[in-house]
């Protein structure tokens, strides 16, 4: 499992979905909405991002709707 002690990197880690930090552009939430077949999305816009940037865990292909 991942050991490190910076909770940058493991934060990183928890929301890409990822064996270990990196640079990763996607994160898990958003591929996992992206792979669900559009009539069993429980909106038509996808994810739904509340705060002042969009947090990697639902960055992604799918479409987000941000809301600050």
């Amino acid at each position: 499992g991942y050991r490190d002690r910076s909770h940058f990197d493991g934060q990183d880690v928890l929301e890409s979905g990822l064996p270990g930090p990196g640079n990763a552009t996607t994160g898990w939430l958003n591929r996992a909405i992206a792979s669900l077949p559009a009539g069993e999305r429980v909106a038509k816009l996808g994810g739904l991002a509340v705060g002042p940037s969009m947090p990697l865990v639902i960055r992604g292909a799918a479409p987000v709707l941000g809301w600050a």
